[in-house]
């Protein structure tokens, strides 16, 4: 069974800096990552702000979008040290802790539990951060709290492993050392620590990091041609990437051990991914699940990452897209064979798309809302999303006698979303895309067939009984 995969940020949870339009001047954020206890995965962090104004730190966290984890829980705030060596109060408030201090620089002490706040999800206990006695993976929003009202210079970290243990990072600069640009790739980030075997590769000019821990039965070398060779295909696609190095973890699935189904699960998180697979796969699969996981992932570093939403609206867009060219990076390596796409999409489609009762009084537009919260809207977007993005296509090539496709809106999308920082994908630039790429208005179809429940205008190869 092929799992969750969805692009999955973090939102801020209380970071005053943005309402304030960041009142004070740049500082340097320095942590130091000790683990207490690989085990219960507790970790201890020492932070260091400098240059810091007279006056109160307001220290906060990224609260997690993706699952309830209750990140206040994880963290316990100790001690607090200015720069004559002497402790500052702490105070407990609503949205954080509240530190009094000295001009000067602030040494901050906290305690993380990853194993706290769980919400008892099997979504937050399979996908997100998790560690045992060989190492594990941690977002970000799970580890660092950080000041509120004080935008950062330079962010450093630095990680005190066990023996044996290594650090991975899309934004590592040494061993131990990672250095993330901004806030945003600090907390939105999945670091992986502990007895990982890594593979590196460049790629058009890219770094690329592969990340394993576990057994598997298809080797490393296997895996990391599969990934390899589809990162190198959805580059050439797309031209450029948002950022210079990516990172894949790959661990097993919790739950690989299941004799009654298959597991493979991914999450993309900025510059990084997790996938989850099946250790009992056999070489031969790689080319099936874990490929097509991979490729959706990957595709999510421009639809999804840089081509961004706010909240889910557009989730039928993205998810549907990077479904639907996941199949096509596939095509394109020659993982799979057109023959056996097309009868996926017809098996698809038949069996849960066509006969769909919830499809008749809900759109995909409401599934891609809800979709974290309901499987069974889990199984519309991801069955319905691919199929939509290939109707938008054939519409698209139709209006323009054959001219351009969905191929072209991509590229037009990232465009815009390289030249403008602030470009968001919603309703109504999908719809303002569309008009520049094919002349023709959108407004109605996407009506009609996104935010509407109208049947799906398919080709007969996919709709045809067998």
């Amino acid at each position: 069974m092929l799992g969750l995969a969805l692009v999955c940020g973090t939102a801020i949870g209380v970071w005053r800096a943005l309402e304030a339009g960041q009142p004070e001047s740049p500082t340097a954020f320095a942590y130091r990552i000790r683990v207490l206890d690989a085990a219960q995965a507790r970790l201890e962090v020492e932070l260091t702000v400098d240059e810091l104004k007279r006056g109160a730190l307001h220290l906060g966290f990224s609260a997690n979008a993706v699952a309830a984890t209750a990140p206040a829980s994880k963290f316990r705030v100790r001690q607090a040290i200015g720069p004559d060596g002497r402790a500052s109060q702490i105070e407990k408030t609503d949205e954080g802790w509240r530190i009094p201090h000295d001009s000067g620089s602030l040494t901050i002490r906290y305690e993380v539990s990853l194993k706290a706040g769980r919400s008892g999800q099997a979504f937050a206990d399979e996908a997100l951060s998790a560690m045992g006695a060989d190492g594990g993976r941690i977002l970000g929003s799970d580890l660092f709290l950080f000041p509120m009202d004080v935008p950062p210079r330079t962010i450093t970290v630095d990680w005190e492993l066990p023996d044996g243990w290594g650090m991975e990072n899309p934004y590592r600069v040494s061993p131990t050392r990672s250095a993330p640009p901004n806030l945003r790739a600090l907390y939105a980030t999945v670091v992986a620590v502990g007895e990982h075997r890594v593979v590196r590769r460049d790629l058009r000019g890219y770094r690329i990091a592969i990340a394993i821990r576990g057994n598997f039965r298809f080797g490393d070398d296997a895996l990391a041609d599969n990934i390899l060779s589809i990162v190198d295909h959805e580059l050439a696609f797309f031209g450029r990437a948002p950022d210079r190095s990516y990172l894949f973890i790959v661990e097993e699935h919790p739950h690989g051990d299941d004799p009654e189904q298959l597991h493979y699960f991914g999450l993309h998180f900025n510059a990084s991914m997790i996938l989850l697979l099946d250790p009992r796969s056999a070489r031969q699969r790689l080319q099936q699940e874990p490929a097509a996981l991979c490729a959706h992932e990957f595709l999510h570093s421009w639809i999804g990452e840089l081509v961004r939403q706010e909240g889910y609206e557009m989730n039928w867009f993205i998810e549907g897209v990077a479904t639907l060219y996941a199949d096509r990076a596939l095509l394109a390596t020659r993982k799979m064979d057109y023959g056996t796409w097309t009868e996926r999409m017809r098996a698809s489609y038949a069996n849960h798309w066509r006969d769909s009762d919830l499809r008749r009084n809900t759109s995909l537009a409401q599934a891609g809302q809800v979709v974290l919260q309901n499987q069974a809207y889990t199984r519309m977007l991801y069955t319905g999303g691919p199929l939509l993005a290939l109707a938008l296509d054939l519409e698209i090539q139709s209006r323009t006698d054959n001219y351009q496709s969905l191929d072209d809106l991509l590229l037009a999308l990232t465009d815009r979303a390289f030249t403008d920082a602030r470009f968001r994908l919603t309703r109504d630039t999908l719809i303002e895309e569309l008009r520049i790429l094919t002349g023709t208005d959108f407004s109605a179809w996407l009506e009609r067939h996104a935010w509407g429940t109208a049947d799906l205008p398919l080709p007969a190869s996919i709709t045809s009984a067998r």
